[in-house]
């Protein structure tokens, strides 16, 4: 029980490290494994390189979405102040007609695009929903 203990410390300080998480998660997932330690504790290892890949893979996601919508949320903050001079100068709310004048002064999508209606829409909707103070739906 002890050395089982032990093996199970060890491992836990290969997940600690991201580099070593890496090589021990294709490691244990690759056909060329090392040699069986005991059925019970092989399971166990691939039930913990398994959790640790997906943990690791999720945290990345979590991660990539909270820093797109800080992004978009900044850029639509940004953008308000052209979408509300475009449509009091011209008296338009509509997205293409908004998009054609954004493309006219030259103000690039955050792509570096040209806009079009539906990014007009988008950022239209999302520019509504931070003056309102409301969370965003995702």
């Amino acid at each position: 029980m002890t050395d089982y203990l032990e093996r199970l410390k060890e491992l836990r300080k290969r997940l600690d490290d991201p580099e070593e998480r890496e090589r021990f998660v294709n490691e244990v997932l690759s056909e060329n494994q090392n040699p069986s330690q005991g059925e019970e504790f092989d399971q166990l290892v691939k039930g913990i390189a398994g959790a640790a890949l997906r943990a690791f893979n999720d945290k990345g996601r979590v991660k990539a979405h909270k820093h797109n919508r800080l992004y978009a949320d900044q850029r639509a903050r940004e953008m308000a102040p052209f979408i509300r001079e475009i449509k009091q100068e011209f008296g338009i709310t509509s997205p293409t007609y908004i998009a054609r004048e954004l493309n006219e002064r030259g103000i690039p999508s955050a792509q570096g695009n040209e806009w079009n209606a539906s990014t007009v829409l988008l950022l239209m909707r999302r520019i509504e929903k931070l003056e309102s103070g409301k969370e965003l739906d995702r």
